[in-house]
């Protein structure tokens, strides 16, 4: 058995490690900064695109599903080559007894629709419901 340890100065490698087995919540580690839109001004270096489309592709994916804050359903996006990301996801029972996992890479656009129908059409209704 392996145990992974984070502390305040330690990061998680990109591939491998804990992430390749555990699907977070999606939108975990994403920050928003929100401002008055009479002074909506994006400090440079600040506004990440590839991040918001992973963070995007995320949420596609729990709204595709009817998901809430409540299911147990993960979604982690990262970007694997120019324009394109992929998409883990993981569904299941919360008790934990029946799950399904995907992994799926593509363009950004319709990647989190593109996931939830697979998943749904090999049972994730049944288990969400």
């Amino acid at each position: 058995t392996e145990i992974y340890t984070l502390s305040l100065h330690d990061a998680l490698p990109i591939s491998g490690g804990v992430l390749e087995e555990l699907v977070p919540a999606a939108g975990q580690g994403a920050l928003l900064v929100e401002g008055r839109s009479d002074e909506a001004v994006i400090p440079d270096g600040l506004a990440d695109p590839v991040a918001t489309a992973c963070v995007l592709a995320e949420r596609e994916l729990t709204r595709s599903l009817g998901a809430s804050c409540n299911t147990p359903l993960g979604a982690h996006a990262t970007a694997v080559d120019e324009g394109e990301i992929e998409l883990r996801s993981w569904v299941g029972r919360a008790d934990g007894s029946r799950w399904i996992s995907d992994r799926l890479r593509g363009a950004p656009e319709g990647l989190g629709l593109a996931v939830a129908e697979r998943m749904l059409a090999v049972g994730a209704r049944e288990l969400l419901g």
